[in-house]
């Protein structure tokens, strides 16, 4: 799997993935850390999942504070907007680095 960001929006930040999750009722999560720039709500990830895209939108940015580590991370709350629902692409992705799309 390969990951970009939309050709036709400039990026506003890069972002070093952790972990992945899926919460009912809360939606697909990406944790980790903010490397460059600002992500904001309407800014969205594209994969290139085997010759297809798959697009979330982030609908919301958390802070997310480990009171016993005394650590914090970012987490991005996601919607899937192209792509199958059934997969959850965002779990391949974790460790690796990705583009974050401006809102178009």
């Amino acid at each position: 799997m390969t990951f970009k960001h939309h050709t036709d929006a400039p990026v506003a930040a890069r972002f070093q993935t952790r972990n992945a999750y899926y919460i009912v009722g809360i939606g697909h999560i990406l944790t980790g850390e903010v490397l460059e720039g600002t992500i904001a709500y309407g800014n969205h990830i594209t994969l290139q999942v085997n010759n297809e895209e798959v697009s979330y939108l982030v609908t919301a940015v958390e802070t997310i504070e480990y009171m016993t580590a005394g650590t914090s991370e970012t987490a991005l709350i996601l919607e899937l907007i192209e792509g199958d629902n059934k997969v959850n692409y965002l779990e391949d992705i974790a460790g690796e680095v990705v583009d974050i799309a401006a809102a178009g």
